[in-house]
């Protein structure tokens, strides 16, 4: 049993690839989960292996029937001609704008709300890793300017952001 264990340990620890950077304490000031709820769309991304090959993806955010946050990732996958859809859970934690994600419970990992405009229209949100950023926006497009802001700011905190890919630019 230990050894089952220990393999699905040592698994899960070579599949979280990429340098750490240092925004473990990092988030936007104030954060507002329920103004966060609704549907996102990925304006650009750093590609993932869970989610390369796909796009006009979209991540819808919302509560469940017993009050808990959950998550739907949804992107068109044109080689295959169909969706694929991933459905998550969220908790929130005591560091305003981080988020724990799983897609693969009880595994869950931080991703941090970076910057959001205050009306919540378009948000830069990182991984704990440099390889795992996305630009999100509440219509399929964002204003050049903003997204200029993201990547500057993305890039003064150590994402590679020369990886990005952007979508209907």
């Amino acid at each position: 049993m230990y050894r089952y264990l220990l393999i699905l340990l040592l698994l899960f620890t070579a599949c979280d690839s990429g340098e750490k950077i240092g925004v473990a304490d990092k988030g936007i000031k104030d954060f507002k989960v329920e103004r966060y709820m609704g549907e996102w769309h990925e304006v650009a991304r750093i590609d993932n292996r869970f989610e390369r090959g796909l796009t006009r993806v979209t991540a819808r955010y919302y509560r469940d029937s017993e009050g808990r946050i959950r998550v739907v990732n949804r992107g068109w996958n044109a080689e295959k001609n169909k969706w694929k859809e991933a459905r998550g859970w969220i908790r929130t934690t005591e560091v305003s704008g981080r988020l724990r994600v799983s897609f693969f419970r009880p595994f869950y990992s931080d991703y941090r709300v970076l910057q959001v405009e205050e009306d919540y229209r378009y948000a830069l949100v990182g991984g704990s890793r440099r390889n795992y950023l996305w630009i999100l926006s509440r219509e399929e497009e964002i204003p050049e300017d903003l997204v200029e802001e993201y990547t500057e700011k993305a890039r003064e905190l150590g994402y590679e952001v020369d990886r990005l890919i952007f979508f209907n630019k």
